[in-house]
Formats: C-alpha cells, sequence, structure tokens
C-alpha cells in the first residue's frame, strides 16, 4: 500500500492494487519456444505454479529441480514425459 498524504504530510487515504497472477504472467505464458514448446512457472520444489496449456492443479511436481548446486543461470531440466502427452522436453 502506498500513503496518500496531504501538504502537510498527514496520511488522507492509501493507493493499493491487486494483479492476478494470470495478468501479471500473461505475456511469458503466451511466449512460444518453436513450433509447440511453452513457458511453465515452476516453483524451487517443482510444483507448477502457471501453465499456459493445463490448470496447475492438473501437473505433478516437476522433478529435478531441488538440490541442483548452486542458483547461478538458467536451472534447464529434461522432462521425460508431461502432462500434456509430450515426451523429450526440456
Amino acid at each position: 500500500m502506498v500513503p496518500i498524504k496531504h501538504e502537510n504530510q498527514s496520511v488522507i487515504g492509501a493507493l493499493k492494487i491487486s494483479v492476478g497472477t494470470d495478468k501479471l504472467f500473461d505475456p511469458a505464458l503466451r511466449l512460444r519456444i518453436g513450433e509447440t514448446g511453452n513457458l511453465m512457472l515452476v516453483d524451487e520444489t517443482g510444483s507448477v505454479l502457471l501453465c499456459p496449456v493445463c490448470p496447475a492443479s492438473r501437473h505433478t511436481r516437476v522433478d529435478g529441480l531441488t538440490n541442483r548446486g548452486n542458483n547461478e543461470g538458467s536451472n534447464w531440466i529434461e522432462v521425460q514425459e508431461d502432462e500434456h502427452g509430450q515426451t523429450g522436453g526440456t
């Protein structure tokens, strides 16, 4: 929240903006990699947070993200099979 102040610096109101994750991440989720690839947002435990293809609740945990050493650079992993019916993804 951001306070709205009068000229004498007394607080006379507040400004708050709520943005849903669907709007915040929409540009990234519309990104296509090649002809069939897409981007998913996954947390550090491997739980899918956002997916452009199906609801995150339909996904199982993505293995291979935890204990990857340092956090420098990208964490790309190979996905053997996913909930979209695809195999051999990265």
